[in-house]
């Protein structure tokens, strides 16, 4: 068994929703909000982050006006959003877990391989962790995701 394969027959299933009720985007119309999946296939990460609408697909990362997500983001860009968010509380946090994620999708990264992909990194053994990359996609990965599902009624 691969290493690939090891990770992925042990990653945990999200349950619940598909997809939530997002907000209603002020160019592209109703978006939902996807559920986190474990790609198998392709990538051997977490997909996340992904709205849909009828007739295009962005990211939660294209919202971005900085480095980081902010409820000023989702209010520009939506003028109906999910009634979860009714609370500034919960708008916040909800960024902040996103935030969190896409930081940590960039750390599981720089775990696996070593380097920052500029080129060879001379301390790529010490910098590899592949035990740290696992924890994260089994345990605080999945944790933030059921966070974020609970906060969405996912």
């Amino acid at each position: 068994m691969t290493h690939f394969e090891e990770k992925a027959e042990n990653m945990p299933e999200l349950t619940g929703a598909k997809r939530v009720y997002f907000g209603t985007h002020k160019e592209l119309g109703p978006m939902v909000l996807n559920r986190p999946q474990w790609d198998r296939e392709r990538s051997q990460a977490w997909s996340f982050g992904y709205l849909s609408g009828k007739d295009r697909h962005i990211t939660l990362c294209e919202l971005r006006t900085t480095k980081y997500l902010a409820p000023a983001d989702l209010y520009r860009e939506f003028s109906d959003l999910n009634s979860n968010f009714a609370t500034g509380a919960t708008i916040w946090t909800f960024c902040e877990l996103v935030n969190t994620v896409l930081g940590l999708e960039k750390t599981v990264k720089l775990l696996n391989g070593g380097s920052a992909y500029l080129r060879v990194n001379p301390l790529a053994e010490v910098i590899q962790n592949t035990d740290e990359v696992k924890r994260i996609q089994t345990v605080v990965l999945p944790a933030i995701f059921s966070e974020i599902s609970e906060l969405l009624k996912l």
